[in-house]
Parts: C-alpha cells; sequence; structure tokens
C-alpha cells in the first residue's frame, strides 16, 4: 500500500510503499522497514541533532487516504 507520511515541524510529506493492515476500528497499522524509516527520517527531517520527530521522522497526526488514522510499526530487521 503507497502511504504519505508527513512531517508538521518541517511542513514535508513523503510517500512510501509499506505493508499495511486495516484494524476492527478502520485504522490503518503500517510496518516500515528500519531501512524505510531511515529513508524516511532523512526526507522528512535531514537534521541529525533535530528532536522534532521519531525514528521514521513523523510528527503529528498521521492519515491514511479515505482519513483514517495510521499506527506505526518500525520492524528492526533488513
Amino acid at each position: 500500500m503507497r502511504i504519505t507520511l508527513k512531517n508538521d515541524f518541517h511542513n514535508r510529506e513523503v510517500q512510501v510503499n509499506a505493508h499495511a493492515s486495516c484494524g476492527q476500528d478502520g485504522d490503518f497499522t503500517v510496518i516500515l522497514t528500519k531501512r524505510q524509516a531511515q529513508r524516511t527520517k532523512k526526507l522528512l527531517c535531514g537534521i541529525p541533532t533535530c528532536a522534532c520527530s521519531d525514528e521514521a521522522g513523523t510528527r503529528g497526526l498521521q492519515h491514511s487516504p479515505p482519513g483514517k488514522k495510521i499506527a506505526l510499526i518500525l520492524v528492526q530487521k533488513f
């Protein structure tokens, strides 16, 4: 599934192809590999000492295309 992740502090966004599953409440759980998380962090916030975001560089609410919330899971493999 192609999703858009955002960092509202730096006003940036990036699109990522990731595995996603839909929960009973309709919200999505998105699984990012370690490499995908590193890539999104670099594109969303490329400042090494900045503390504006999480491990994937996201900040603020993340929403899927139909407007449902997204929960990110980072995989430490790969």
